[in-house]
């Protein structure tokens, strides 16, 4: 099981071309320099844009841009858009209604990881895509490297 679905990780890729390139660019160059094919990124700057994310020109110097600048768009804000939102467990995923775990109500750790799962998203949402792209400067107390985390969470 994977933490980030291969739409969101190919998007966080065409995204990190875009801000390298604030000029713009067109699926093809992009698919180009990372050796995807063209059909699939273009797919996915079609959601992209869908989305608000990217915005395409038409016409000889055509292609796609950010439509906003990279420090403004949180990693959560591109996951939810692009998949179902990040779920820790099957007993966060659910809107009420029939449970998908049969031992839910008595479960003893149901309450502990609905608490990560929230830390979990906190962290996300305080996560901008400016901070994926940027050379890391700091080291998390896991030894993941990130920039400009906020304090309690960088040692």
């Amino acid at each position: 099981m994977t933490f980030l679905s291969r739409k969101v990780d190919y998007a966080l890729l065409i995204l990190s071309y875009l801000h390298q390139h604030s000029a713009g660019a067109s699926a093809h160059k992009i698919a180009a320099h990372y050796g995807l094919g063209r059909p699939f990124v273009a797919n996915i700057l079609k959601v992209l844009c869908q989305q608000g994310f990217v915005e395409s020109h038409r016409g000889v110097n055509g292609g796609y841009v950010l439509r906003r600048p990279a420090d403004e768009i949180r990693l959560a804000e591109v996951m939810d858009a692009l998949d179902e939102s990040f779920r820790l467990t099957a007993c966060n995923s659910h809107g009420g209604g029939d449970s998908p775990c049969g031992v839910e109500a008595l479960c003893p750790v149901r309450h502990a990881l609905a608490e990560v799962h929230d830390r979990i998203r906190e962290l996300l949402r305080g996560v901008t895509l400016a901070q994926l792209f940027t050379r890391p400067e700091a080291t998390t107390h896991l030894g993941l490297t990130l920039n400009g985390l906020p304090q309690g969470l960088v040692g």
